[in-house]
């Protein structure tokens, strides 16, 4: 039974075989017809079996690398999507972290407001109060860096 079963298994194989042989020897027949005919075009009746069998497969690998080149770009194409959408949920991201960052620096420059208005209230202070408004002016700006 396991051999009948085989047997069976090689019959298809081999009929899979046949129909795809059959498949690439219509395709080869009607790029060689293509060819025939493009050679008619160009030379007349000054060619040969071999001319029309060459031109007939640089026809196929033509066609090949065109239907391989397509396949590469539709791949780009959609890893450019895929980069797109990657880049757009980023920039989502962004303007959530770029809500938080505008608060910050809304209030690294209160804090510069409050520090001038100080000094400018209490000029004999002016060191401590530039210092102050120095470290208030660099917490501002690491916070607006992240």
């Amino acid at each position: 039974m396991a051999r009948l079963l085989e047997v069976y298994k090689d019959m298809l194989k081999e009929a899979e075989f046949s129909k795809m042989a059959e498949e690439v020897q219509l395709m080869f027949e009607k790029y060689a017809e293509t060819a025939e005919s493009l050679l008619k075009e160009e030379y007349g009746t000054d060619f040969n079996a071999e001319d029309i069998e060459s031109l007939a497969r640089g026809l196929m690998e033509r066609d090949s690398n065109i239907i391989e080149e397509t396949e590469k770009v539709a791949e780009y194409e959609e890893i450019g999507r895929q980069l797109a959408r990657d880049f757009a949920e980023e920039v989502k991201t962004a303007a959530v972290a770029g809500e938080f960052l505008s608060k910050a620096k809304n209030l690294g420059r209160d804090m510069v407001a409050g520090v001038a208005k100080t000094l400018r209230k209490y000029p004999k202070t002016s060191v401590g109060a530039g210092l102050a408004g120095g470290a208030a002016v660099g917490a501002a700006l690491a916070g607006g860096d992240k």
